[in-house]
């Protein structure tokens, strides 16, 4: 402790302390813009790792110097205020820099595999999201296409046993009336909640994710995409597995909270350097004219339904519109229909008003009553109706039948 005091009461301490604080950062940042290909990609995480280093120093520094009996210069704790208080920021803008590099999903190749199985297969979900009204709409469009081109995985094992792959969805339309149809889907949601500024919303297409059974114990995650966002996954060769890598990727947020960001940046940045990018692209399409839709209250989901409108040349003719031609036989009458004991009766077709005669027959049981158009049946009448050359028609009780 005395010789920590000694240091404490030199008379150039704030000198020395200004010295470390700018004389190693520069050197190693003009070492990495004469040697390497991203200078500024590495020269960041010199600043970080310096930053770290710094904090810690002055936090050591504060919290031990009162136990020396000297008094300390109020200007290097001045200066060591200040110079904590800027290394703090750059440990908070890397810690929330390095999350937004850190993986969403670890996958070995057998996982990976199944995983852009599901992308490719899985249909997508186009939703309208207001910005001020807290409404999403789905847009029920009817074919998603997909035509990605994944990465060849069997890359892992040339990579050095791991890989990430950095996923983009991007979404299209397949024609002209697809985009329309989004495009008045679109105004017709904007109207219906009264959303004064016609661009006060975004259009987010994403694809769910799934829970699968891939081995016989073993379950795992599919995250979800989303096109507003980029996403991250990490492949490994589950038989050369890199141990080290996995416990760093599990334990990497305890050294972001404790001010050891910088190493935390050097990993993603080694990693990103054998990262691919994918870019999952589908495009949309629809096959019906026209389509209603129906909201729900604002913290509801709103539902757009399908409504099929028949144009005039799909409906159904009318009878009134059917083609029947004036001398079109008529259809026949009962007594034209029904044919006596063994003789036939067949008519020629007539036109419609001509007068239909049956010429008399004495086998016939069956006449037509003069001046009506109703048919009688004798035998179902339980009378006997005899046929004549004249207009009068005899009819004579029949005889009764005794039924047992």
């Amino acid at each position: 402790m005395r010789e920590y005091c000694r240091v404490l009461d030199s008379p150039n301490l704030w000198e020395i302390c200004i010295l470390l604080e700018t004389v190693p950062p520069s050197l190693l940042c003009l070492c990495l813009a004469r040697t390497s290909t991203s200078p500024c990609s590495w020269g960041w995480v010199v600043i970080v790792c310096h930053a770290n280093i710094s904090m810690w120093a002055w936090i050591i520094y504060f919290l031990t110097y009162h136990s020396c009996p000297t008094k300390q210069d109020a200007q290097l704790v001045h200066t060591g205020t200040a110079l904590m208080v800027a290394s703090s920021v750059v440990c908070v803008v890397a810690a929330v820099t390095n999350d937004r590099y850190f993986p969403e999903a670890r996958m070995s190749q057998k996982e990976a595999k199944a995983f852009f199985d599901h992308l490719k297969s899985t249909r997508p979900r186009q939703t309208i999201i207001l910005k001020n009204k807290r409404v999403g709409v789905d847009i029920p469009l009817d074919t998603w296409t997909d035509y990605t081109r994944f990465p060849d995985l069997h890359e892992v094992n040339e990579v050095g046993g791991d890989m990430e792959v950095k996923l983009t969805l991007m979404t299209e339309t397949e024609n002209s009336r697809t985009e329309d149809f989004v495009n008045s889907t679109i105004e017709r949601v904007i109207l219906e909640h009264g959303e004064s500024d016609s661009q006060n919303y975004k259009l987010v297409t994403s694809i769910p994710g799934r829970k699968i059974r891939v081995g016989p114990r073993h379950w795992t995650v599919f995250p979800a995409i989303h096109t507003n966002r980029k996403h991250r996954i990490y492949i490994y060769n589950h038989a050369h597995r890199p141990l080290l890598m996995d416990f760093f990727l599990r334990t990497a947020w305890i050294m972001n909270i404790l001010a050891c960001s910088g190493p935390v940046l050097a990993v993603f940045m080694s990693l990103r350097q054998r990262s691919v990018s994918c870019y999952v692209m589908k495009r949309s399409s629809i096959n019906e004219p026209s389509y209603s839709y129906q909201s729900s209250s604002a913290y509801g989901t709103p539902r757009i339904t399908r409504s099929t409108f028949h144009t005039q040349n799909e409906l159904p003719p009318s009878y009134s519109s059917l083609d029947v031609g004036i001398c079109s036989p008529p259809p026949p009458s009962y007594l034209e229909a029904t044919t006596c004991l063994g003789a036939p009766t067949s008519l020629p077709p007539t036109c419609l008003g001509a007068p239909t005669s049956l010429p008399p027959t004495s086998s016939c049981s069956m006449v037509q009553e003069e001046g009506e158009g109703e048919v009688l049946d004798g035998a179902e009448m339980g009378i006997e109706l005899t046929a004549s050359s004249s207009t009068s028609q005899q009819i004579r009780p029949k005889e009764s039948q005794n039924f047992s």
